[in-house]
C-alpha cells in the first residue's frame, strides 16, 4: 500500500484484506485493489507494476513487460488482473462484482491510517455485496462471518 501511495495511485482496498481491517478474522494471502479508471491513474499503476514491483502474471509467471504505453493499453482493456510481486499477490479489479467500480466504492469507503499511509477501505456492506454478486464458492462461504461482523458493528444488514 505504501508503493501505491508513493505513486499516487487512486484506489479503494477491497476483498479479504479490506474485510480484515473491518475486523474479519478470516485469513488472506493477497491484496485486492479497485483503482480509478482514469488515464493518469492507469499510467501511475502501470509504472508501479513495471518498475516498482516488477509484476509477474499470476497465471503464467511471465513478466508484465513492455513500455508504459503498452502496459496502459493492457490495463485499460481489461477488468481483472492477478499479479505476483516481491510483496505478494496483487489483484487489480476495475469493476468488482456487484459494483460499478472505483467511484461507487470510494463514496462509501472508510479512510484509515495504516502505518504511515492513508488507505481508502471499501465499506463492509460493499465487500459483502461484491462477494454475494461474485457467487464464487469461496466468497459465499465467508458471507455469514462478514454479515455477523456487520451486525456486530451496529450497521444494518444488507442482504441482496
Amino acid at each position: 500500500m505504501r508503493i501505491l501511495s508513493r505513486r499516487k495511485v487512486d484506489y479503494v482496498l477491497i476483498g479479504a484484506f479490506a474485510a480484515a481491517l473491518h475486523g474479519s478474522p478470516l485469513p488472506t494471502m493477497d491484496l485486492d485493489v479497485c483503482p480509478a479508471r482514469t488515464e493518469d491513474n492507469i499510467a501511475r499503476l502501470a509504472e508501479l507494476l513495471l518498475v516498482d514491483v516488477r509484476a509477474l502474471w499470476e497465471t503464467t509467471g511471465a513478466p508484465f513487460a513492455g513500455t508504459i504505453d503498452e502496459a496502459c493499453e493492457r490495463l485499460s482493456a481489461g477488468s481483472l488482473f492477478s499479479f505476483d510481486t516481491a510483496h505478494g499477490r496483487l489483484d487489480v479489479v476495475f469493476e468488482p462484482a456487484g459494483t460499478t467500480g472505483y467511484h461507487e466504492l470510494a463514496r462509501r469507503a472508510v479512510r484509515r491510517r495504516i502505518g504511515d499511509v492513508d488507505v481508502d477501505i471499501a465499506a463492509l456492506e460493499d465487500i459483502i455485496r461484491s462477494k454475494q454478486a461474485a457467487g464464487r464458492e469461496a466468497d459465499l462461504r465467508v458471507l455469514p462471518v462478514l454479515r455477523k461482523l456487520l451486525e456486530h458493528n451496529g450497521l444494518p444488514r444488507d442482504d441482496p
